[in-house]
C-alpha cells in the first residue's frame, strides 16, 4: 500500500500536467484561428520590435528616414520601398543594366519599375507558410537591400533622394 500511494499520485500528476497542456494548446489554436493575415502580420511586426503604423491592411514604417510599406495583396504580404519617382533616374541601357546587377545580389527582394514609373525594391511573400523568423528574414532583406541599393543607382539618379 505504501508503494502504490506513491505511484498513484505521480500518474494523478502526470495526468493532470497533460490536460492542462491539451486545454492550453485548444486556446492557442483558437486564438490563431481568428486572427486575421492583417492582425498576424501585426503580431509579427510588434514581436520584432519595428515601429509601424496601420490603416486596415497597409503598414508603413520608417525606418533611418526611408518609407517601408507593406501591404497584404489577397494571401501574399508585398513590401517595398520607392527609391525614386518617375523622372528622377535615368533610364539608359547603362542604368537598366546596374539595376538588373543590383536586384541579383538578393533573394527575395526584386529591383522594378513599376507601372507607375517608380524605381522600386520589393518583395512578394506568401502569408500562408510566413513565420516570425522568415518576417524578420524578408523584411531585413528588404531594408538592407534598399541601403545597398541605393548607394549602386546613385549615379543614375538625377535628383537624389536623402
Amino acid at each position: 500500500m505504501k508503494t502504490l500511494l506513491p505511484r498513484l499520485m505521480c500518474v494523478l500528476s502526470v495526468a493532470t500536467c497533460l490536460v492542462a497542456l491539451a486545454e492550453s494548446g485548444k486556446a492557442q489554436h483558437t486564438d490563431n484561428a481568428v486572427m486575421t493575415d492583417a492582425d498576424r502580420v501585426e503580431q509579427m511586426f510588434k514581436n520584432a520590435g519595428l515601429t509601424y503604423t496601420r490603416k486596415a491592411d497597409i503598414f508603413v514604417s520608417d525606418q533611418n528616414s526611408r518609407r517601408f510599406i507593406f501591404a497584404l495583396n489577397k494571401n501574399v504580404l508585398v513590401g517595398f520601398s520607392v527609391m525614386a519617382t518617375k523622372g528622377s533616374f535615368q533610364s539608359s541601357a547603362a542604368a537598366l543594366q546596374s539595376f538588373l546587377q543590383a536586384s541579383y545580389k538578393f533573394d527575395y527582394v526584386k529591383m522594378v519599375i513599376d507601372e507607375d514609373g517608380d524605381l522600386s525594391v520589393r518583395f512578394d511573400y506568401s502569408i500562408r507558410v510566413l513565420d516570425q523568423k522568415e518576417f524578420e528574414n524578408i523584411v531585413h532583406q528588404l531594408m538592407n537591400a534598399e541601403g545597398d541599393i541605393r548607394k549602386d543607382i546613385q549615379p543614375y539618379l538625377i535628383s537624389a533622394k536623402p
